[in-house]
Order: C-alpha cells, then sequence, then structure tokens
C-alpha cells in the first residue's frame, strides 16, 4: 500500500526532522570522495605583485595518493615539491612539513566529488606568513595529463634520432613515473619564480650578459637571448642559470619573457624528467647541427604545457596578463615558436 498522500503523525515529523538535523551535522569531509584517476588539481594567484603563490596535486592510478603535490610561494619564497601524499577514503588530503631555512608548510584540503579539489594552504618562514591560501578548483583546466598527440619519439630521444625533425608538440607526461613529472614540476615552478625575480625584467636580463642577434627586426617578433657564460657552465636545468630565454616583443611596449631554453650536451638522452622533455636541434647556416641538444620550459600554469614543443599561447595568454599573441612580422626561431 503506498503511503503517497498520507499525513505524517507527530511521531514521524519528529523522526524525519531528526533525521534533516543528523545529516545537516555530517562533517564537509565526510561528504567528500576520493580523487578520480589519472587526474590534476591547479590553484594560483599568479597576479598579484610580490605574492603569487601556486598549489597543484597530481592523481595518478591510485586514488589513496598523490603522485605528487606542490606548493609555491613568491612572498616567503618557498617551493615545496612532495612525493606520494596520501589521500584518506574519505577524500581528505592533509600534509605538512617544514622548508628550507626554518620555515614550515601546511595543506587541509579535500575531494568533494572526484572532480572537485578545494581548501587552504599556508606558508610560514620567519617574519612571513601567507595566510590561509584559499583554494576551490576542478580538475582539468591543463588537461588530464595524457597527450594528444603520435608520441613518435616521444620525449625527443638523443640527439642520434632526432636531428632537426622537432617531434610532437606535447610532453609524453603519462609516460613519466611519479618522480619524473615532481622533477620536471618542480623546474616549472622554479622557472616561474626566477622569471619573477632573477630575470623580472628585460633589462635585469641584459645585465646578466644574455645577448641577442643584432638584426633589425619588426615587431611583434619572438626571439632568443643567450647567455654565452651559461652555456659553458657545464650546469644544466638549472632556472638561474638558463641558457637561453625566449621572449615575445610587441608592437609597442617592452619585451616579454616567455620561457628559458635549456641546453644539454648531445648524445644520450639525461635522466631527468625521463621522456617529459622533448629534445630538438637546430642546423646552422651550412646545415650543420650544433654539439647540443635543446628543449623549453614556458611560464605557463600546468606541467602538460609549459613542455610543450610548440608555443602555448592560450596558457601563456592566462599565466601572462601583459601577453597578447599576433601573428610575427619577423621570422620566428623555429617550430618551437610558433602556436601549438
Amino acid at each position: 500500500m503506498t503511503t503517497t498522500g498520507r499525513r505524517r503523525g507527530p511521531r514521524a515529523r519528529s523522526a524525519l526532522a531528526l533525521a534533516v538535523v543528523a545529516a545537516a551535522a555530517i562533517p564537509a569531509a565526510a561528504l567528500a570522495a576520493l580523487p578520480g584517476k589519472n587526474t590534476s588539481f591547479e590553484a594560483h594567484d599568479h597576479s598579484t605583485k610580490g605574492k603569487n603563490w601556486h598549489v597543484q596535486v597530481q592523481v595518478g592510478k591510485d586514488p589513496h595518493a598523490a603522485e605528487f603535490l606542490v606548493v609555491y610561494s613568491e612572498q616567503c619564497d618557498v617551493d615545496i615539491a612532495e612525493e606520494n601524499v596520501p589521500i584518506a577514503d574519505d577524500g581528505t588530503l592533509t600534509a605538512s612539513g617544514t622548508t628550507k631555512g626554518g620555515g614550515t608548510w601546511k595543506v587541509d584540503a579535500k575531494f568533494p566529488e572526484s572532480d572537485h579539489f578545494t581548501g587552504t594552504a599556508q606558508v610560514v618562514k620567519g617574519s612571513c606568513d601567507t595566510g590561509p591560501l584559499t583554494f576551490d578548483v576542478m580538475e582539468g583546466e591543463e588537461g588530464d595529463g595524457h597527450t594528444d598527440h603520435d608520441h613518435g619519439d616521444a620525449g625527443g630521444g638523443g640527439a642520434g634520432g632526432h636531428h632537426h625533425n622537432h617531434g610532437p608538440k606535447f610532453p609524453a607526461i603519462d609516460q613519466a613515473t611519479a618522480a619524473q613529472r615532481a622533477q620536471a614540476e618542480r623546474l616549472r615552478i622554479e622557472v616561474r619564480h626566477s622569471a619573477n625575480t632573477r630575470f623580472r625584467t628585460y633589462r635585469a636580463a641584459r645585465a646578466l650578459n644574455f645577448k641577442r642577434f643584432a638584426r633589425k627586426w619588426k615587431r611583434p617578433v619572438i626571439f632568443h637571448l643567450r647567455s654565452s657564460t651559461y652555456d659553458k657552465d657545464k650546469r644544466i636545468f638549472d632556472a638561474k642559470r638558463p641558457e637561453s630565454l625566449v621572449y615575445w616583443w610587441p608592437r609597442h611596449g617592452q619585451p616579454i619573457l616567455l620561457g628559458f631554453m635549456f641546453r644539454v650536451p648531445t648524445g644520450d638522452r639525461p635522466p631527468f624528467a625521463g621522456p617529459i622533455p622533448i629534445y630538438h636541434q637546430h642546423p646552422n647556416r651550412y646545415g650543420k647541427l650544433g654539439d647540443n641538444q635543446m628543449t623549453h620550459v614556458w611560464r605557463t600554469g600546468g606541467l602538460k604545457s609549459a613542455w610543450s614543443n610548440c608555443l602555448p599561447v592560450e596558457q601563456l595568454e592566462k599565466a601572462l596578463p601583459k601577453f597578447r599573441y599576433e601573428k610575427p612580422r619577423s621570422g620566428v626561431s623555429g617550430p618551437e615558436s610558433m602556436p601549438c
């Protein structure tokens, strides 16, 4: 017999009210869920001068652990990359630790749904305290971490295998280990930090003896500044000592730093970041290849676009408000400087 439309007695109404109160009293964490497999979540403030911050979580095949967790604070000069961070059955992620120089950091977050990440992060170092950095983001802003290209020579291989064939557009992130992803992500954060400090202005880069070819370019144009000093220092993947800087020179105003170019010796592929870097070479005017291979790290907000082997215009415009792409009037440096 159906009860639809029946009036509930005092006892039934009381039971219903208690059930409603009990449901409202359930902690928010209990309503959370485990994140989806192979998902990434990213929150940041890249527009507040002197107070940029960034929180990113990459979840792999096991939803009970984050392959890596990144916490960056420009204000406190702190950059943290933790691997294999536990995620509780109820979807909560709580992590904390110390920083170089005696500071502390912490993240209190949860996954309300499998594609939703929310919480706070905080960094304290000496007199610097970011206070709670609140975030509430959905998965997939930079894509799901899978490549959308024919892998071919995934990641570029050694110099002998690609010559000046520039290979795929996007990195083989899905083929990298958690440690390799964390390594690539750490350098991406370091590039953003170094660009905002050491290379904050074009004049600062030139003062560090970065030079460009003396050509009569018509703006807008993409060009490189190159350091002969850092070319010869035998240090690779150092965000404070990049071999080249990639700039956009708009029709009006000063050049805008888009990314760093790192050079490594030819031969065996460096182990750094596994398959993620996509290496290429440029022939000289006589068609001869040089004694190094190179890869770029762009100033974007996500791993996939930052390591792309093409110019990630959409992501750069989002990360760098002053950058607005238009077709260059002069030649660009190569396919890696063409829009993705």
